[in-house]
């Protein structure tokens, strides 16, 4: 009975400390004034320069991981604006195909499934750089199910 009374105990003030987060990170969210592309490119750079914990060697390496996100990010954004008017086209032609829609939707959500792996492979790398003497062996665990497409 203890036992249980204890685990009780212990899952009641994990559950309060998860709340506390979420509600943490969407009050930091529902505040940001990034909406686009190009303030968060701003946003990144002005958090990397100005941080004090950060070398001038993680910088650089977070330079180059940053470059090359954006590189396949763009790649990606470009190929999913293409397949979005190619599906709009099909549905416009006057005759739609529904074998034809259906698989441009199938690419499309493959495409938007690599450009969130892409996002949190880059978060992993990041903080491969940036954690210092830290466990990562966990972080990427809520992750491990990204790698599915939606459905």
């Amino acid at each position: 009975m203890k036992t249980v009374l204890l685990l009780v105990v212990v899952l009641f003030f994990v559950s309060c400390s998860h709340k506390k987060h979420k509600q943490e990170i969407q009050q930091k969210v529902e505040q940001s004034q990034v909406k686009d592309p190009a303030a968060l490119g701003v946003t990144i750079q002005e958090a990397i320069e100005n941080s004090p914990n950060i070398t001038a060697e993680e910088k650089t390496k977070l330079h180059a991981i940053l470059a090359a996100n954006k590189q396949k990010a763009t790649e990606l954004s470009e190929q999913s604006f293409k397949l979005r008017g190619v599906l709009i086209q099909e549905l416009l032609s006057g005759k739609v195909d529904h074998k034809r829609i259906k698989i441009i939707k199938k690419k499309i959500k493959k495409v938007e499934a690599d450009k969130l792996k892409n996002t949190f492979d880059t978060v992993e790398k990041i903080t491969g750089v940036v954690s210092k003497n830290e466990d990562k062996s966990t972080f990427a665990d809520p992750l491990i199910y990204m790698d599915r497409p939606y459905k």
